[in-house]
C-alpha cells in the first residue's frame, strides 16, 4: 500500500514536470509549475491566476485615518508616514481583511504604537479550490514586494517593515521577503504557516528564516494531516513558539469528538460546521498574537526547551536569560533563538497565563522520598485554582531544593499575599513528611522580562501526607 502510494506520487510528479507551464504578468515577472513548484509534496501544481482575478488590495490604517487604499504603482499614499514603523497583515485561505482578528490587530496595534498598519486583502484569490489559492500566494507575495519597494521610495526603511501572515498569508510574507531586493525586510511573523503543499518542500516554496532579518512563528495546529492538522509541525524561523506543543489547543475540543463531528457534518453536508471544527486550533495562532497586543503589559512567556516533554518536566521552565522568551511584537527586542514552549488558557479572549516560578529550599533534616505538591496562590485580587507542581511525582532529595513553575489562568492575582502547599507523599507504606519552612516566588513584571522575587514563610511544622501548610510574606 505504501509503495503504491509513493509510486502514484512520483507518477503525478513526473506528469506535472512533463506538463510544466509558465505564465508572465508584466512587472510581477514569470511563474512556473516546474520544480520546485511541483514535486512529491506538490504533485498537482497550479499557476497563479491573473492579478485582476486575484484582486489584491492594500488598505492603510493610521491613528489619523482609517482604511485608505494604496497601490504599489500609485502616487497617493494617504496618511502613510515613513517616520513610523509599518506592520503589514495578511490573511489566509478562505478569509478576507474584514475578518475580526485583522480588525483587532489594527485596533490594538495602533492603540499601542503610532505606526502604519496595512491590511492585505486577497479574498478573491484565497477561495476554493485550495490548490489554486496556494498558487495565488506567489503572485500576492510579489505584489507585496513591489509595495514594500514603493514604501521605501516614500522614505521608509525596509528594516522597519513587519509582515504578519496567517496560514497561506505566512507564505505570502515569505515570498515578499524573498523578492525584496537590497536589504532584507526587518521581520516576518508567521501565524501557523499552512502545511499542505508547503511543509517538506524546498525552502524557496515556503516561509523560512532566510526571508527576513528576523522570522518568528507561532505554531498551533501541527497535527498530522490525517488527523486534520493544517499548520507547520516543524520549526521554520529564527524563533518558533509551540503553544501547547503546537497541536490541539485548549478550548478547541478533543480530537476524537472533532473527527466524529466532521464525519456527521460530511453526511449532512454542513460545510460551515466542518470549517469551524477544522479551524479552531489553526485560528488560535492569530488569537494568541491579538492577545499579546490586547495585553501589552502582561507578557506571554515561553521557555526554550528541547521539546514539549522537557517543558512539561519543568527543568527548562526558568525565568533566566537564555531560557525565557516572550511571544508577540516585543519578542524581537530580546536575543531569542530556537524553539520555545508555553501553555495557554481555553478562553480565546484571555489566552495568556500568569507564570510563577517557585523555589522550595528543603530543611537539613529532610529525608529522601517522592511526592507531589498542590499549590494555591492568593493575591490582593483573587486566588488561583489548585495547581499541581509536576505532571507526575517528583523526587524529594535529602537536601537541596525543589523547583517548579506554575501557570495561572484568568485575571491577574495582584500582589502575592500567601501560598498554600498541600503535600502528597508517594514513598509507599512508610510515608515521610515534607520539611520546608520557607519558599520564594519569582515573577516577570514587564515585557522587558524584568523579574521580581519575594519570600514567604510558614510556622516550620513538617507537612505530613495530604496536609496543607500556609506560607505568608516573611516578617522582617
Amino acid at each position: 500500500m505504501k509503495t503504491g502510494l509513493i509510486g502514484l506520487c512520483w507518477l503525478l510528479f513526473c506528469l506535472g514536470t512533463a506538463l510544466a507551464e509558465d505564465v508572465c504578468y508584466d512587472e510581477l515577472g514569470c511563474f512556473t509549475t516546474d520544480y520546485p513548484w511541483s514535486d512529491v509534496m506538490r504533485p498537482m501544481a497550479n499557476l497563479p491566476q491573473p492579478p485582476e482575478e486575484v484582486g489584491t488590495r492594500f488598505l492603510l490604517h493610521t491613528r489619523n485615518a482609517s482604511e485608505f487604499e494604496i497601490t504599489y504603482n500609485g502616487t497617493d499614499f494617504g496618511d502613510f508616514s515613513p517616520a513610523r514603523r509599518t506592520m503589514i497583515v495578511i490573511h489566509g485561505f478562505s478569509d478576507s481583511s474584514e475578518t475580526g482578528w485583522m480588525g483587532d490587530v489594527v485596533h490594538y496595534q495602533l492603540q499601542n504604537e503610532d505606526c502604519n498598519v496595512i491590511l492585505v486583502d486577497w479574498q478573491r484569490g484565497a477561495t476554493i479550490p485550495y490548490l489554486q489559492a496556494t498558487a495565488n500566494t506567489q503572485l500576492v507575495g510579489r505584489q507585496l514586494a513591489l509595495l514594500a519597494a514603493a514604501l521605501v521610495r516614500q522614505g521608509a526603511s525596509v528594516a522597519d517593515l513587519h509582515l504578519v501572515g496567517h496560514s497561506l498569508g505566512a507564505h505570502i510574507a515569505g515570498y515578499a521577503g524573498n523578492h525584496t531586493s537590497g536589504p532584507q525586510i526587518g521581520r516576518i511573523t508567521g501565524l501557523d504557516p499552512a502545511a499542505p503543499y508547503f511543509e517538506r518542500t524546498q525552502t524557496v516554496v515556503h516561509l523560512d528564516s532566510t526571508d527576513a532579518a528576523y522570522v518568528d512563528n507561532i505554531h498551533t495546529d501541527g497535527r498530522d494531516t490525517i488527523f486534520l492538522g493544517v499548520g507547520f509541525k516543524h520549526a521554520n524561523g529564527h524563533v518558533d513558539y509551540f503553544p501547547n506543543d503546537g497541536k490541539n489547543q485548549p478550548g478547541c475540543g478533543d480530537l476524537d469528538a472533532e473527527i466524529r463531528g466532521i464525519i456527521w457534518d460530511l453526511e449532512t453536508l454542513d460545510f460551515l460546521a466542518i470549517g469551524g471544527e477544522l479551524g479552531c486550533s489553526h485560528g488560535r495562532s492569530h488569537a494568541i498574537f491579538v492577545d499579546t497586543l490586547r495585553h501589552p503589559d502582561t507578557p506571554m512567556l515561553a521557555y526554550k526547551c528541547r521539546d514539549y516533554a522537557e517543558y512539561l518536566g519543568g527543568a527548562c521552565q526558568r525565568m533566566e536569560e537564555g531560557l525565557l522568551g516572550i511571544v508577540g511584537v516585543e519578542g524581537a527586542s530580546h536575543n531569542l533563538s530556537g524553539s520555545y514552549y508555553l501553555q495557554t488558557g481555553p478562553d480565546a479572549d484571555q489566552l495568556c497565563l500568569h507564570d510563577y516560578e517557585v523555589f522550595l529550599p528543603l530543611d537539613e533534616d529532610q529525608e529522601e522520598t517522592t511526592g507531589n505538591l498542590v499549590f494555591v496562590l492568593t493575591g490582593n485580587n483573587n486566588s488561583s485554582a489548585p495547581l499541581t507542581g509536576w505532571s507526575d511525582h517528583t523526587a524529594v532529595p535529602a537536601s537541596g531544593e525543589l523547583h517548579t513553575t506554575l501557570h495561572v489562568a484568568g485575571a491577574a492575582l495582584g500582589p502575592l499575599q500567601a501560598v498554600s502547599v498541600t503535600y502528597h507523599d508517594h514513598h509507599g507504606v512508610h510515608q515521610l513528611p515534607l520539611r520546608v519552612s520557607r519558599l520564594s516566588v519569582r515573577t516577570t513584571i514587564n515585557s522587558k522580562l524584568d523579574t521580581s522575587s519575594m519570600e514567604l514563610c510558614s510556622d516550620g511544622t513538617p507537612i505530613a501526607n495530604q496536609q496543607t501548610a500556609q506560607f505568608t510574606v516573611c516578617e522582617g
